[in-house]
């Protein structure tokens, strides 16, 4: 036993968690020529996944160890049980196939030593899932579940949800790589929260093991480590899934204020009034609203009261809606036209080319793609690979002035800026 000075638990979970931040900035900010690809570690906020249930019931095929990083102290050695999870009045009780183990302050982290385990998670409010590395489970008024796993076991749950299967080998990869990418940049994304990504469109969609499928491994083993680069660091790698035809400017989309040298607005056009997106299922919507029905959408967000007039005051070069004005009985209210989605809704003004024209007691948009525009088209991705080019071809006609590295040569200054 040690004669120094007794250090207290809180103190010891304080030194454990400066030293895991410590050690998580070691490996972002590996020097050139080291192998980062096979340290940099994700931590992912099941937010949507597993949500914020009163229970979570934890299985795996192989033998697994709960540990409370609080005390340092194992908890519990499972093989051949479930594992029960209860939140208890900020703190977490334990229990294995019925039989109580405890109740600990957390959070717990369950890891396995068999590399290849993946843990099935069900959850009291019906959410399930499974995923591999790492299981963090906090306590509060409900659990939180975060998932700390390797960047290519992460890629490996996100390329079944944001890379269609059934598109050009080139231009999969080109998105796996564009996702990768993406990860890396917004590492910072949500470390108030105490993770890196959420698993929703948030961020990227993120589906754990749940996936799985020879094809998404394939494409994981063809581009791995493959980051897009700037200036030697990744850039933001933004992709969406139909530009109607052009990119647009980050700065014109609301996406940071001053322009960033590899996000700007291209063409996708193949001439012939052809786009390489053009055979996207949203390259060409209307929708139309009463002037009730636009109150109500940008009641929270343009304060402007009653709305009078909605119209588009200026058009970037490829014909995206640059800045919007709505009119009303209160006041003016200016914006994006990508800020304008999202306060009206993404999903029914689906792009930000569109024009608005006035119709009886309200009015009838008129639009082309699907997405904010910035960075790489997804179907534009697509057309291109069906034309014979390759995913360099494809990542450097959507981000200006970029390179294709390995994560292991570059320097990982990682931005804290969405």
């Amino acid at each position: 036993m040690s004669t120094g000075t007794r250090v207290s638990p809180s103190t010891r979970f304080f030194l454990q968690v400066r030293l895991s931040v410590l050690f998580i900035f070691a490996v972002l900010f590996l020097p050139n020529g080291a192998q980062a690809d096979e340290q940099v570690m994700v931590r992912a906020g099941l937010v949507s996944g597993i949500s914020t249930p009163a229970s979570i019931t934890i299985t795996a095929a192989s033998p697994f160890q709960v540990t409370d990083p609080s005390s340092n102290d194992p908890v519990a050695s499972v093989e051949g049980k479930s594992l029960l999870l209860n939140a208890n009045n900020g703190k977490i009780d334990v229990s294995i196939d019925g039989t109580p183990s405890g109740t600990f302050t957390g959070p717990l982290r369950i890891a396995s030593p068999v590399n290849s385990c993946i843990f099935q998670l069900a959850a009291s409010n019906g959410r399930k899932g499974r995923y591999r590395g790492i299981i963090e489970i906090r306590g509060g008024a409900r659990l939180f579940a975060v998932n700390e796993l390797e960047l290519e076991d992460y890629i490996r749950g996100v390329v079944p949800i944001e890379v269609p299967r059934m598109f050009q080998p080139e231009a999969q990869k080109a998105l796996a790589i564009a996702a990768r990418t993406y990860a890396l940049r917004s590492m910072g994304r949500h470390a108030s929260d105490g993770y890196n990504l959420c698993d929703n469109t948030n961020c990227q969609c993120f589906s754990g093991a749940n996936r799985d499928a020879d094809w998404v491994n394939k494409l994981i083993d063809e581009t791995r480590g493959q980051v897009i680069t700037y200036d030697n660091n990744p850039i933001a790698a933004c992709y969406s899934t139909d530009c109607g035809g052009s990119t647009l400017n980050n700065e014109d989309a609301g996406f940071g204020k001053s322009p960033w040298p590899y996000l700007r607005a291209v063409s996708d056009a193949v001439g012939d009034g052809q786009d390489y997106c053009s055979a996207s299922p949203h390259h060409s919507w209307t929708k139309t609203f009463t002037l009730d029905e636009l109150n109500t959408r940008l009641l929270k967000t343009a304060k402007v009261g009653k709305v009078q007039e909605v119209s588009v005051a200026e058009f970037d070069s490829g014909g995206h809606a640059k800045t919007v004005i709505v009119k009303g009985d209160a006041g003016e209210y200016r914006t994006t036209g990508n800020r304008f989605r999202e306060a009206v809704g993404l999903s029914v003004i689906k792009g930000t080319k569109f024009t608005i024209t006035p119709i009886d007691a309200g009015y009838r948009f008129d639009g082309r793609g699907y997405g904010h525009a910035v960075g790489l088209c997804a179907f534009g991705a697509n057309g291109m690979a069906k034309a014979g080019k390759s995913c360099a071809d494809i990542l450097k006609h959507y981000y200006t002035g970029i390179e294709i590295k390995q994560v292991s040569d570059i320097n990982l200054r990682l931005s804290l800026k969405r």
